[in-house]
């Protein structure tokens, strides 16, 4: 699978902090995404925060049964049981995406940002960028001059 694509992913802030600070190393989807070891995923926090605010890589993928993700990954998913039982409802299997090298920006790209310069709508869970919006969004994030208002 190419890696010339890379994902933006929305996470809850209080998760998207835990996966920056390399405190929660693996992400838990009800849907299986296609995406390979080393894309880059673009972190998304949701709302209240609404910005684009650090990367990840993938280190690996895993499609597995829902009822082995506790065992198999409770270490690593950062949630406790009970969330991650709510979570998985009503799905066979969930995706695991295990993740390395965490870079929080100083400089975070806000939901305006992405929309005027990026064109890009936040995903409900994640998105694909092409290489050109990965680079757009890069070049948002690198100006000095945010957009104030979302």
């Amino acid at each position: 699978m190419s890696t010339d694509r890379s994902v933006l992913l929305s996470v809850r802030p209080e998760f998207a902090d835990a996966l920056l600070a390399g405190t929660k190393t693996a992400e838990v989807r009800r849907r299986f995404p296609a995406i390979a070891v080393g894309t880059t995923l673009y972190v998304y926090a949701s709302s209240p925060s609404k910005q684009v605010i650090g990367t990840l890589r993938t280190s690996a993928v895993h499609r597995v049964p829902r009822q082995t993700v506790w065992d198999r990954f409770k270490r690593m998913i950062g949630i406790d049981r009970r969330y991650l039982d709510a979570y998985l409802h009503g799905v066979e299997h969930a995706a695991i995406i295990e993740v390395d090298t965490p870079s929080t920006w100083t400089r975070p790209v806000s939901l305006a940002e992405l929309r005027a310069h990026v064109a890009v709508e936040p995903p409900q869970s994640y998105r694909y960028l092409n290489i050109s919006q990965a680079a757009q969004l890069e070049s948002v994030r690198a100006s000095t001059v945010a957009l104030v208002s979302a």
